[in-house]
This record gives structure tokens, sequence and C-alpha cells, in this order.
């Protein structure tokens, strides 16, 4: 069991810490229209586009932007979550009310919203982030604010109140080490959903400025392309999105089940 657990704690900090480093790493990528559109070689791995840049190189750019970007916005996401499920149960009021706004934002077309969001706050990663965080807190909210209500009837959390502590400290200090272990879960489910939220954002056109290379944007450029058997420009992208977007789905579904057999223990 403890090594899983380090087993996926590594893997969650690999990838932050390669979202970081990784940039700094890679080479300029430069034109070089003598070699535009070479199918994939031990020179080229993902070949190059039309206009001779490296795509292996590129995706890799993009895929650290990606995750860098993923990584804050479920941060934001979670934070602004577990504020909502704890201001929720600090009255009945304030409970109906996020219970309100959850339901509202859920019935709320999600990527339309995401859009809509994007285009109010600018074209570049925090508009992303501010967008993401305001578009996908709803679940993860629904789930603390049931985990938050159940702990606010503990006699340690009503023995606080009595002794003068407003309800919202006493929830912040006794409720948040017995829902950290779903948060954290919540947060890696979360990732996954949110790149390819991203991805298909930047396809769309929204978010990031063109000069800065998104998995989304390959793809879409990409489109004109694979008519014409330029299949790699499309193909070898969006498999690295799908590995990745799978490898961290699996460790959230690993971690859910880690909690679960402690839980029942």
């Amino acid at each position: 069991m403890k090594l899983q657990w380090i087993k996926l704690i590594g893997l969650i900090l690999g990838l932050m810490a390669g979202a970081i480093i990784v940039p700094y790493f890679i080479p300029s990528i430069d034109l070089h229209l003598t070699e535009r559109l070479q199918s994939p070689s031990l020179t080229y791995w993902f070949g190059t586009d039309w206009l001779g840049r490296d795509v292996f190189l590129r995706s890799v750019q993009a895929l650290a932007c990606s995750v860098r970007v993923g990584l804050s916005s479920a941060l934001f996401t979670g934070l602004f979550a577990l504020f909502l499920a704890v201001l929720g149960n600090s009255s009945h009021g304030l409970y109906q009310t996020v219970r309100w706004a959850i339901d509202t934002f859920l019935a709320l077309p999600h990527i339309l919203l995401l859009i809509l969001l994007t285009l109010c706050f600018g074209s570049d990663a925090n508009a992303i982030i501010w967008a993401v965080t305001l578009s996908h807190w709803p679940r993860l909210t629904q789930l603390l604010l049931q985990e938050m209500k159940t702990i606010g009837r503990s006699r340690y959390v009503l023995h606080a109140e009595q002794f003068g502590s407003s309800r919202f400290m006493a929830l912040c200090k006794h409720g948040f080490p017995y829902i950290s272990a779903q948060w954290v879960i919540g947060l890696i489910l979360l990732f996954p959903h949110i790149l390819m939220h991203i991805a298909a954002l930047t396809f769309l056109g929204f978010g990031l400025e063109p000069s800065q290379p998104t998995l989304g944007g390959m793809l879409s450029e990409s489109n004109r392309y694979l008519m014409l058997g330029y299949w790699w420009l499309g193909l070898l992208p969006g498999v690295l999105l799908i590995l990745i977007v799978l490898i961290l789905a699996k460790a959230g579904r690993a971690m859910t089940q880690q909690v679960t057999h402690y839980a029942n223990d």
C-alpha cells in the first residue's frame, strides 16, 4: 500500500517538476523551410510541420504549458470549492445559497460557459485559470459541502462553538483534516478533466495567444493537412494528450481505491 502511494505522489510531483523544468531545456524551435512536412524519423520523432518545426519539441512545450495551467487551475478550483463548502455550512441561509449556485452552474453548458468566461478575461494563461476555476468548481463543492455538513454535526465542532469559536473557524480548524483526502482525490480527478477542456478551448481558438504552442491549437492547425496524408501532425500530439490524461485518470482511481480501503479498515 505504501509503495503505491509513493508511486502516485512521485507521478504527480514528476509532472509538476517536468512542467516547470522542461521548457528551460528545450532549444528554441526554429523554422526550417527546407525540411517542412517531414515524416517521423530518428531525427524528427514526430516529424515536422508545414514550417519545418519539430513537432515533438512543440508537443512537449505544449504539454508542459497545459500541465502548468492545469495544475494552477485545479489548485484554485479546489481552494474555491473548499471555501464555499465551509462558507455554506456556516449557516442555513448560506447553505441554501451555495446549493442554489451549484445547481445553477451545473445546469449551464460547460464548454459554452468556459468560452464565455475566457472571452471576458482575455487571451493568456491567467484568463484560462480564472475561467476554469469559475466553471469547474460546482461538482467538487457539491461533494465537499455534504462532507462538511456531516462534520458540522459532530460534537467537537459543537463544543468549539460553545467555547466561543465561530462556526466558520470551527469548521476550518476541525473539518479540513477529515476531508483532506477527499479534497486531494477531487483535485487529481479534476486535473485530467481540466486538461481536456484546455485542449478543447485552444482547439477552438480561445485562451492562449497563437504564438504559444498548445495541444489543442496544434490539432486545429493540422486539420488542413490531414486529408493530404500528413497524419503525424494531428495523430501524435493527440496520442500524447490522451496518454497523459489516461495516466492521471488511472492515478486518481487508484488513489480513490486506497482511501476507500483505509476508510473501510
